[in-house]
């Protein structure tokens, strides 16, 4: 009876060992699992790091284009006033020397109109360079949101370098 009290004992550790042995195979392979699928959704999260870094590199390109549209079409628009100005200037020293009482007067209603002009240039200007300025701050925001998501992506990859240790 005590042989068979053994053998049974035997037996049940036996089944037990069995058991544990099975749960902790189990266990392993519900953490590979896991592991598997932390490293499909770090792939998935690289991908849409590395397509979003492309959209803000093509965004910044857009802008800096932009940008240099804006800068080109103020110094156009400056060019443009400043001729203009130029050539009333000239229309306004001719008709002094050559005009008379009325020559005068149309002196005066040029020298308005000039002065509007150079007024309307300066307007021009101003916004075209709080335009420029925009884009900068701009510029320097998406550098900034592009460098941020590069950093991100580089904590991500050295996670998953050490999550795969």
């Amino acid at each position: 009876a005590e042989v068979m009290q053994l053998r049974l004992a035997s037996a049940e550790h036996a089944a037990e060992e069995e058991r544990a042995r099975r749960e902790q195979t189990r266990a392993v392979g519900e953490r590979d699992v896991q592991i598997d699928s932390l490293r499909r959704e770090i792939d998935e999260l690289r991908a849409q790091l590395e397509d979003a870094a492309a959209d803000l590199d093509l965004a910044a390109e857009n802008i800096q284009g932009r940008h240099q549209h804006s800068d080109d079409a103020l110094q156009a628009v400056r060019d443009e006033m400043e001729e203009k100005v130029r050539l009333e200037s000239e229309a306004r020293q001719r008709d002094r020397v050559t005009a008379d009482e009325e020559g005068r007067k149309r002196v005066q209603k040029i020298d308005g109109d000039r002065q509007r002009s150079a007024a309307q240039a300066k307007a021009v200007a101003t916004q075209l360079e709080q335009a420029r300025e925009e884009h900068a701050r701009t510029t320097a925001t998406l550098t900034g949101e592009r460098d941020a998501q590069g950093a991100a992506r580089l904590s991500a990859e050295r996670q998953l370098a050490e999550a795969s240790s």
